[in-house]
Order: C-alpha cells, then sequence, then structure tokens
C-alpha cells in the first residue's frame, strides 16, 4: 500500500514522528535490561533528623531499602560520619535475615564496613522497606554532620547490581539546657509587681509557674507578674531546646505581706482579722492624713486603702 501510494502521490515516503519515537524508547527499554540494574532504590535512616544532647550521649538508628523488586541477595557496604570529629560509630546489628556469614569492621570508628548474604532467601521480590541494620552514634563535640553509605556491592536475588540513591540522616549534637532565674523583689506588701529575670543558658522555650500552683503562668522569657495575695510562694523556670528541658524551682521564694496592720489576730472585728472596725478605719485615715507609715509594717497610706478600709467596715466585709 505504502508502495501504491507514492506512485500516485509522487512525493518521498518518511517515518513519521510516531514511529521515530516508538523505535527509541524501545531501544532505551533494551539497553537498561541489557546493563541488568535496577532502578528507583533508595536507602534511608529512621530517624532521618536525630538531636544528641551534649557530650557522650548516643542515638541509634536504623536504615532501609525502601523496595526490593527482584529480592535481595546481600550487600557490602560502608557507613560514615561527614564530620568524625562531632560523633562516631560505636555499634552495628545486622538484621535478623542476614546469615552467621556477615562481617563488619572493628568499632568504635568514624566509618564501619558491613557485609553480610541472604542465604535463606528471607528478604522476599517486592519486599518494601528492607531493614539492612542498626547503627549506634555517640556525639563527641557540639555540631552537625551526616550518617552516609557508600555502597561496594548490592545485588538482587538475580545477580543484578540494585542501584540505590542514599538518604542521608543529620545529626546535631546540642548543649544541654540549664534554668536559672532571679526577681527584682522577692519580698514586698500586696499588691506588688515582680520581674522576673532568666539566666538560663542554651535554653529556646520558656514555662514558668509564678505561684507554686503547678499552673504555668507565662512563656515569656522575662515575664512580670503581680501578687494581690499575701502568702509565700514558690517560682520554677522549665527550659527546654531540642535537645532536653531542665527546670529550677526556688520553693519559698517570693514573700507578699498584707500592708494593713490592722488586718491581724488582734482585730477587734469578727471573726479575728477578717472584719475592719470603725476605729481601725479612723487610725488608717489619720496615717493618711498626718502622712505617716501604717504601724508594723510601714507601709504608704493613700486615700484608696483608707476607702477600702471603710467600705469593709460599712457592708461587713472581710479586707
Amino acid at each position: 500500500m505504502a508502495k501504491l501510494k507514492r506512485e500516485q502521490t509522487g512525493e518521498k515516503l518518511t517515518p513519521g514522528r510516531k514511529s521515530v519515537k516508538c523505535s527509541f524508547t524501545v531501544l532505551l527499554l533494551l539497553l537498561c535490561l541489557g546493563t541488568g540494574m535496577a532502578a528507583g532504590e533508595e536507602i534511608y535512616f529512621e530517624p532521618g533528623d536525630t538531636t544528641l544532647a551534649g557530650i557522650g550521649d548516643t542515638e541509634t538508628l536504623n536504615f532501609y531499602l525502601d523496595q526490593a523488586p527482584s529480592g535481595l541477595s546481600g550487600y557490602n557496604l560502608t557507613l560514615s560520619i561527614t564530620d568524625p570529629s562531632v560523633a562516631r560509630i560505636t555499634g552495628f546489628a545486622f538484621p535478623d535475615w542476614s546469615s552467621a556469614l556477615n562481617m563488619s569492621s572493628e568499632l568504635p570508628a568514624n566509618s564501619v564496613t558491613i557485609k553480610t548474604i541472604d542465604l535463606e532467601k528471607s528478604v522476599n521480590a517486592g519486599d518494601t522497606n528492607v531493614l539492612l541494620g542498626t547503627v549506634t552514634v555517640e556525639s563527641l563535640a557540639l555540631g552537625e554532620g551526616n550518617i552516609t553509605v557508600s555502597i561496594t556491592s548490592l545485588d538482587d536475588d538475580n545477580g543484578n547490581i540494585i542501584s540505590a540513591g542514599i538518604r542521608e540522616a543529620t545529626m546535631s549534637v546540642m548543649a544541654l539546657p540549664a534554668a536559672d532565674f532571679s526577681a527584682d523583689n522577692v519580698s514586698g506588701y500586696v499588691p506588688l509587681t515582680v520581674q522576673f529575670t532568666d539566666l538560663s543558658t542554651n535554653a529556646e522555650s520558656w514555662s514558668w509557674d509564678l505561684d507554686g500552683d503547678g499552673i504555668e503562668d507565662s512563656t515569656e522569657q522575662n515575664p512580670q507578674f503581680s501578687y494581690t495575695d499575701p502568702g509565700i510562694y514558690t517560682v520554677s523556670l522549665t527550659v527546654s531546646n531540642a535537645a532536653d528541658s531542665d527546670t529550677e524551682t526556688k520553693v519559698g521564694y517570693i514573700v507578699i505581706n498584707d500592708w494593713n496592720p490592722w488586718n491581724d489576730e488582734e482585730s477587734e472585728g469578727l471573726p479575728d482579722g477578717t472584719y475592719v472596725t470603725l476605729t481601725e478605719v479612723i487610725d488608717a485615715y489619720n496615717c493618711f492624713r498626718n502622712g505617716t507609715p501604717a504601724p508594723g509594717t510601714g507601709v504608704a497610706i493613700d486615700l484608696t486603702k483608707v476607702i477600702d478600709m471603710y467600705n469593709a467596715f460599712r457592708y461587713g466585709n472581710p479586707m
């Protein structure tokens, strides 16, 4: 038919673009099959990002082959730390499917070579997330580094090379936080506002319990807090970073006294120290009028305090 068409039209017959693309695709497929190499596999670590708390901390990571389309006959791999001044490898455990013929180089070191085979063919064709082993690392200095893998051999059950990409794990060695704080005033009379100052080191977040009730009062680094009731208060600060947390607790740190010297056990009010008498209101007014401090406490009496006392007397309410 093609020859007849060429005779009728007088035009030169050329292959179409679709025919060229099809031939090229088939050629690539044949080339890939001829090399015996799988594609798309990846070796990765879990956890992929890890934080070690200070010097001497350890962390255990598993590493996997994400897919084994034709099984896995064995491997010869080298695990290494990209910055050996930050961490070292202290231990390695082979997976359950590995044979008794597995081998590893001496530890601790900044790298370890590991070899094993799957004699029992425990890794089946099509398996995913195949555990290759478990590595333990120890921090040596503050800083960052990666754990990576170099492949000497990684073969499937057909003897073909598994060409796997590597997803490195990142490590951060951070200093431990240490909580501490101070206050500009640790005693006084109600109402008293206290400014707290954070003196912690290596902190990234703050949680304050400023009145000792076990409930968080502030997440600011340097909070202010107003004490409106007399009492002795315990203050706690918990600081955290990605590595750890630390708590500083100061028992009985803030002492708040009642400004009102007439609101005591010897008060003539009923019940004792709860209600204010007219005599006590007059005493407070005289302190205000004469500019003298309240007896016993030394607190300056202003008109607001006098009015508060009068209202307590007038309505029979406690101070």
